[in-house]
C-alpha cells in the first residue's frame, strides 16, 4: 500500500486475535468442531495477516469467516501497518514497527495475506529471493481491482464545475488559465486558515533535495531560493508553494493539500510546471487532513481505495498516460502507475490446507465492488467483522464459486478415489490430492468444469518435485526407461548421452568415462592403462602411471604429485612423451611430465649432466679448479706407483710376516668391498642401509672420478679415460724402469725388471675385480620398456650403438686375459723358475708352498664374479644364486687347502666368505617384497650380516697393526694371534727331527718293517700329514730328491735297507749339480751339514 496510508493507520494495528466466536453463516461448522492446520511439522490455526487499512482488513475478515464456518478450520488474525510486512511474516520472520528484523523461518505462524501495494515493486524480488532459504511466499495474482494515487478532486469541486460549465476538474487541461477559470469552482487559498497547515520547511524534511530536484529538471528558479543550508523551495508565508501559472495572482491559485510530509508534492508541483495548472501546495496538519479536505472539496493528495473519503467520491485528476522512461528520470509529466493488489501465501499451504489455498486463490472483487463495499462499511459504522458477514449473508453466490468442489482440483493437484489411489476418471475420484514427485498436474474438463489430474511422467521424463505441472526431459548424460520417475539417473561409467528426454544411454564401446553422466561422447576416454594419442587408446607404456581419462596432452602438463605421470624411476622427452626409459636411480628422474630431471641432468635417463659441467649433488659448472685438481691426482698417482715398487718387493720367505698379513688383511677388506659392489650392479631394489652400504662399495669397482665430465664430454669418452687410466698405469712401472736404468744406475738405483714386473703385477692382481667389472660394462645392459637397452653404468648410451665404447671393454678384456694366461703359465712353471721367482712373488707371496698356485682361484673368482650381473641382469634371483654358488665354490675351496700361510688369514678368509653368502641368501629374501615383519627381519638380519663381515676384517687389520707395533716398538717376538696358538720353537724341531733321524739309522730292518705296519693303522689325515710334513722338510732343507722317488709310496721309501737308504742319499747329493734343479729354499751346503 501507499506509505501515506501505512503511516496513516499505523496505530490501527490490532495485534493477534482470534476469530469471532459468534457465527456469521446459518449452516456455520461449529467452533467445537473446527481443526488446525498442520505447518511445518507443528499444528496451528490458520493465520491471517491483514494489512491496517479498511479494505484489507474487511477482505481479511470476509477470507476468515468462510475458512471458519465453511472450511472448519481454527483461523486466527494479526494486522500489520505497512505492505513491507507481508512477505517477511508469511516466511515466518519478525518485525519491528515497518521492518522486518530477521528471525525468518518455522514454524510459519500466517499464511495468507490481502492486498499488497508493492507487488510490483524492485524490492519485492529482492525479498523473495533472502527469503528462499525459509520458503518464499507464493503471489497467488491480482485481488481483482488495482490502487491508485495522487492528485485528486473532490466530488464537490468536480459537480460544481460540471453544473456550472461543464468544465471536468478531473481532467489536466481543464486547469489551463488562457481558457478556464478552475478557481472558480473550488475553494479560495485565502479561505484555509493557516494554523491547520504545517510550514514548507516540513516538506523538505520528508523529501530531502526537493528543491534541487525541481530545479534541476524544471529550471523555475523563482519556485526555489538560496540558503546558507542550500536550495529550499519558495513558499508563500512558509506554507504555500504556488506554481509558476498563479505564481503572479495567487486568487487564481487552487489549493492542493496534502497529509503528513507533503507526500506526493515532488509529482505535483512537476505536473503542475509542466501543464501550466495553477496550483498551490501545502501540508494540513496531521489530524486536520480528513476534516480539512472534505470542508474545501477541493484537490488533494490521496488513494484509492480507500474509507477516507469514500462518500466524497474522489476523482483522479487525468494526466497523459504514465511513462515509465521519464518517471525512471525523476520527469514527472505523467500520471502515476496503476498498482495491482495482490494475494499471497505461505509456501506450502496448498498442501496444509488445500481448499482454504484456494479459496485465496479464487477470492476477486471488482473495483466498484470493493468500492461499494467500503461505502456500505462507513454508512452502517459496523465493525469489518460484521460488515464482512453482511456481505457473505447477501451475495452467497458470488462467495460460492470461492470454493472448489471435492473433485475440483487445483493447479498441483490430482483427482483420487476413496482409497486415496490417483485416478484419472472424475467418476471415479472423491476428493484431491497434491500431485507426488514423479508426475505432473494434468487439467481435464467435464460438465462439472475443469479439474486436474496427476499423470505419471512418461520414460525419458521425470519430476522431483511435488505440485508440479509438467514433467522435465531428462537431462544429457540422464536417461529414465519407467514411467513415474522422480529422477532420471545418469548414464554409467562406460555410456553416456547427448540428448534430452532419453529411455536409454549410448555405450562408450571400448572406452569408458571417468564419472557418472556422460554428456557427450568426448567425455568417452580411455581405460585406466591405457592412454590417448591422436584419438585412439593406446595401452600405457610401462613407467607411465595412466589413471581413467589419460591423454598425451594431459600427461605434458602432469606434476609431481598428478595421478597421471611419468613414474619415478622412469622419465621420457617431451617430443616424444610415449617413449619412456627406465632410469637407473629413482633419484635422478623423480617423475612428473614429460622431461622431468634432477639436479639439471639430462639425456634419455637422466644419466649425466650437460657438456661442461659435472654431477656434485647437482650439476656444478666446470672450472679451472677441476682441471688443477686433476693435474694433482696425476702427480699424486706418478708418486704412488714409484712408492709401490719400494713397498711391496721384498723378499719371499715361507713363513707369514706381520706386514704382510697386514697388507693381506687389507687386500680381503678390499676384495669384500669389491664384491658388495658387484651385488649392487645387481639391479634390484635395496634396504635403505644396504643400498648406501652398496654405493659405498661400488665405488671399488668404478675408476670414475669427480668432475671426469670436464675432461671428456660423452658418456663414451668418460669410459674411454677410465681405461686409459689402466694403460698409464701399466705402461708408467716399465716407464719408470726406463728411466731409472738411465738415470740411476750409476748410483746403484736402477729398477729389478723382475720386481718391476712382480708391483704390475701386484696392482693388476689387487684390482682384477674391478677391471673386470670395468671392462663388462658395454655389455651389462638393461632393458627400456620401448625394448631398447641401455649401458647399465652409462645409462644415456644406448648398447649396440656406441662402437667405441665396446672397443675400449673388449681391448680391456684382451689385456685381462694376456695378465691370467701370464699368471696360469707363470703358476705352472713356478717349481723350475728359481732365478725368475721375484717377477711372480705378487702370485706366489701369500701362500704356503704346497698351493703356491692358489692365486689363480683369486683371480679367476674376480673375474667371474662380475659376469653374474651380465648374463642374466633382468633376473635378479638368479644373478644373485649364480653369485652365492661361486663363493661357496671358493669357500669350499679355501676351507680344504687352507692356502694363507697365516692360520688367521684362513680363518677370518674363511668367515667373511661365509657370512657374505649368507648375507646373499638373505638378500634373495628380500626379493619376495611383500613387507610386513617378515621383510624388517630380513632387512635387519642383511644389516647385522655386512656389519659382522666388516667388523671382522677390521678387527683382522687392527690386530695385524697391534702385532706389528708389537714387533717394531716394543721388542716382542710373539706370533700367538697370528698363528691362532703357540707354535714349537726351531730348535725343538729340530732336536726332534734328529732324534727320529738317529732311531731311523739304528732300527734294524725288521724294526722298519714293524714302523710300516704302524704307519699303516694312522688316518688318512694323519698319514697325509707325515707326508705334507716330509715334504715341506724336503723344500725346506733342500733335499734334492725328485718328486718321483720323495713322492712314492710310504711301503717304498721304509722297505729298503739302510744302505738304500744312504745310495738315496748319495744320489741327491750328486743330483744338486743338476742344472734345472728347482732353488726354493737355503743353500745346498747348509742343507748337507744338516744333514
Amino acid at each position: 500500500m501507499n506509505p501515506i496510508l501505512e503511516i496513516l493507520l499505523v496505530a490501527l494495528s490490532l495485534g493477534v486475535g482470534t476469530a469471532s466466536s459468534v457465527s456469521c453463516l446459518r449452516d456455520a461448522i461449529p467452533a467445537a468442531e473446527r481443526i488446525n492446520i498442520t505447518m511445518d511439522g507443528v499444528s496451528m490455526p490458520l493465520g491471517i495477516w491483514q494489512n491496517a487499512w479498511d479494505s484489507s482488513v474487511i477482505i481479511s475478515q470476509m477470507y476468515g469467516i468462510i475458512a471458519s464456518e465453511v472450511l472448519g478450520l481454527h483461523v486466527e488474525f494479526a494486522t500489520g501497518p505497512a505492505s513491507e510486512l507481508i512477505l517477511g511474516k508469511l516466511a515466518g520472520c519478525a518485525h519491528q514497527g515497518f521492518e522486518i528484523v530477521g528471525d525468518c523461518g518455522p514454524p510459519r505462524r500466517f499464511h495468507v495475506s490481502f492486498e499488497n501495494w508493492l507487488t510490483d515493486s524492485p524490492w519485492t524480488q529482492q525479498w523473495l529471493t533472502e527469503l528462499e532459504p525459509y520458503g518464499a511466499p507464493i503471489n497467488l495474482g491480482s485481488i481483482g481491482y488495482e490502487g491508485k494515487s495522487g492528485m485528486f478532486v473532490l466530488n464537490g469541486s468536480l459537480h460544481a464545475g460540471l453544473q456550472d460549465s461543464g468544465l471536468s476538474l478531473d481532467f489536466y487541461r481543464s486547469y489551463n488559465l488562457a481558457f478556464f477559470d478552475p478557481s472558480q469552482y473550488t475553494a479560495k487559498v485565502s479561505e484555509v486558515d493557516l494554523a491547520l497547515l504545517k510550514g514548507c520547511d516540513s516538506i523538505e524534511l520528508g523529501y530531502p533535495g526537493i528543491a534541487d530536484l525541481y530545479l534541476k529538471i524544471t529550471g523555475d528558479d523563482e519556485g526555489v531560493l538560496e540558503a546558507p543550508s542550500g536550495k529550499t523551495l519558495s513558499c508563500w508565508q512558509n506554507k504555500w508553494w504556488l506554481a509558476p501559472a498563479c505564481r503572479s495572482d495567487m486568487s487564481k491559485c487552487v489549493p492542493v493539500i496534502m497529509p503528513f510530509t507533503g507526500w506526493g508534492m515532488p509529482e505535483m508541483m512537476q505536473q503542475a510546471f509542466w501543464h501550466g495548472m495553477p496550483l498551490a501546495f501545502a501540508s494540513a496538519i496531521d489530524v486536520e487532513f480528513a476534516s480539512l479536505n472534505r470542508e474545501l472539496q477541493s484537490l488533494l493528495y490521496t488513494w484509492v481505495p480507500d474509507t477516507a473519503f469514500i462518500l466524497d467520491s474522489p476523482s483522479p485528476v487525468i494526466f497523459p498516460d504514465h511513462s515509465r522512461e521519464q518517471y525512471a528520470e525523476k520527469v514527472y509529466k505523467t500520471m502515476n502507475s496503476k498498482v495491482v493488489l495482490s494475494k499471497w501465501a505461505s509456501r506450502g499451504l496448498q498442501t496444509a490446507a488445500r481448499y482454504a489455498f484456494l479459496v485465496a486463490e479464487r477470492l476477486e472483487f471488482s473495483i466498484e465492488g470493493i468500492n461499494g463495499l467500503l461505502r456500505s462499511h462507513v454508512l452502517s459504522g459496523e465493525d469489518a467483522w460484521t460488515t464482512a458477514c453482511t456481505w457473505l449473508q447477501q451475495n452467497p453466490a458470488a462467495w460460492r464459486d470461492w470454493i472448489a468442489s471435492k473433485t475440483s482440483c487445483a493447479v498441483g493437484f490430482g483427482l483420487v478415489d476413496g482409497s486415496g489411489l490417483l485416478v484419472q476418471n472424475i467418476s471415479q475420484a472423491v476428493g484431491c490430492t497434491h500431485c507426488p514427485a514423479g508426475s505432473k498436474s494434468t487439467p481435464m474438463s467435464d460438465a462439472d468444469g475443469e479439474t486436474f489430474v496427476c499423470t505419471p511422467c512418461p520414460p525419458g521424463f521425470s519430476q522431483e518435485n511435488p505440485f508440479s505441472t509438467t514433467c522435465e526431459p531428462c537431462r544429457k548424460g540422464t536417461v529414465t526407461n519407467s514411467y513415474g520417475s522422480e529422477a532420471c539417473l545418469p548414464c554409467s561409467v562406460g555410456s553416456y548421452q547427448n540428448s534430452t528426454g532419453q529411455t536409454l544411454c549410448i555405450s562408450c564401446g571400448l572406452r569408458t568415462t571417468q564419472l557418472l553422466g556422460g554428456v557427450s561422447y568426448m567425455d568417452c576416454v580411455c581405460n585406466e592403462g591405457q592412454i590417448e594419442e591422436d584419438g585412439a587408446c593406446l595401452e600405457c607404456p610401462l613407467g607411465v602411471n595412466c589413471p581413467v581419462g589419460s591423454t598425451v596432452a594431459l600427461l605434458s602438463k602432469a606434476h609431481e604429485t598428478n595421478a597421471l605421470r611419468i613414474i619415478e624411476g622412469f622419465h621420457s622427452d617431451p617430443a616424444t612423451p610415449l617413449q619412456v626409459h627406465k632410469c637407473v636411480s629413482e633419484k635422478f628422474c623423480p617423475g612428473g611430465p614429460p622431461g622431468s630431471c634432477a639436479g639439471g641432468r639430462v639425456g634419455i635417463t637422466c644419466g649425466a649432466c650437460p657438456n661442461g659441467e659435472y654431477w656434485a649433488s647437482k650439476c656444478e659448472a666446470c672450472t679451472s679448479a677441476t682441471v688443477v685438481s686433476w693435474a694433482l691426482g696425476a702427480a699424486a698417482l706418478a708418486i704412488g706407483v714409484v712408492l709401490s715398487y719400494y713397498a711391496i718387493t721384498s723378499s719371499l720367505s715361507a713363513k707369514a710376516s706381520v706386514l704382510m698379513c697386514t697388507g693381506v688383511s687389507i687386500a680381503i677388506m678390499v676384495s669384500f668391498f669389491q664384491n658388495l659392489g658387484v651385488v649392487n650392479s645387481i639391479r634390484m631394489d635395496w634396504p635403505p642401509f644396504l643400498s648406501k652400504l652398496f654405493e659405498v662399495a661400488s665405488v671399488f669397482l668404478n675408476l670414475e672420478a669427480p668432475g671426469t665430465a670436464c675432461l671428456v664430454g660423452t658418456d663414451v669418452w668418460q669410459y674411454g679415460l677410465q681405461i686409459s687410466f689402466v694403460y698409464v698405469v701399466a705402461l708408467m712401472l716399465p716407464a719408470a724402469w726406463v728411466l731409472s736404468n738411465i738415470f740411476l744406475k750409476r748410483c746403484g738405483l736402477a729398477w729389478d725388471p723382475l720386481k718391476t714386473i712382480s708391483v704390475m703385477g701386484t696392482i693388476f692382481q689387487l684390482g682384477f675385480t674391478t677391471l673386470a667389472a670395468l671392462s663388462r660394462v658395454p655389455f651389462v645392459c638393461y632393458r627400456h620398456p620401448t625394448g631398447q637397452y641401455s649401458v647399465a653404468q652409462h645409462s644415456n648410451v644406448l648398447c649396440g650403438e656406441s662402437p667405441h665404447m665396446e672397443a675400449f671393454g673388449i681391448s680391456l678384456m684382451v689385456v685381462l686375459m694376456i695378465f691370467l694366461s701370464a699368471c696360469f703359465y707363470a703358476a705352472a712353471r713356478a717349481p723350475t723358475w728359481s732365478k725368475k721367482l721375484p717377477a711372480i712373488r705378487f702370485l706366489i707371496f701369500r701362500f704356503r708352498p704346497q698351493v703356491w698356485w692358489f692365486g689363480l682361484v683369486l683371480l679367476v673368482r674376480g673375474g667371474v664374479l662380475p659376469l653374474c650381473g651380465v648374463v642374466v641382469p633382468d633376473m635378479p634371483r638368479f644373478s644373485l644364486t649364480m653369485m652365492g654358488s661361486i663363493l661357496l665354490t671358493y669357500l669350499g675351496v679355501q676351507m680344504w687347502l687352507q692356502p694363507w700361510k697365516a692360520p688367521i688369514l684362513n680363518l677370518v678368509d674363511s668367515l667373511s666368505t661365509g657370512i657374505f653368502v649368507l648375507l646373499l641368501f638373505v638378500c634373495l629374501g628380500l626379493q619376495n617384497d611383500d613387507g610386513g615383519v617378515e621383510m624388517e627381519a630380513f632387512e635387519i638380519l642383511a644389516t647385522l650380516l655386512s656389519s659382522s663381515i666388516a667388523g671382522i676384517l677390521l678387527l683382522m687389520l687392527c690386530t695385524c697393526v697391534w702385532s706389528l707395533f708389537q714387533r717394531q716398538v716394543i721388542g716382542s717376538h710373539s706370533d700367538l694371534i697370528l698363528n691362532l696358538g703357540r707354535c714349537a720353537t726351531n730348535e725343538k724341531v729340530l732336536d726332534k727331527l734328529i732324534e727320529i733321524s738317529h732311531c731311523i739309522s739304528a732300527a734294524a730292518e725288521d724294526q722298519q718293517h714293524e714302523w710300516v705296519r704302524s704307519l699303516d693303522n694312522l688316518t688318512v689325515y694323519d698319514l697325509h700329514a707325515v707326508d705334507v710334513v716330509t715334504e715341506v722338510l724336503a723344500d725346506a732343507m733342500l733335499l734334492q730328491v725328485s718328486r718321483r722317488n720323495f713322492g712314492s709310496s710310504s711301503q717304498q721309501r721304509v722297505g729298503t735297507s739302510r744302505r738304500r737308504i744312504s745310495e738315496e742319499r748319495e744320489e741327491a747329493e750328486v743330483s744338486e749339480e743338476a742344472e734345472d734343479a728347482p732353488e726354493l729354499g737355503p743353500s745346498c751346503a747348509r742343507a748337507s751339514c744338516w744333514v
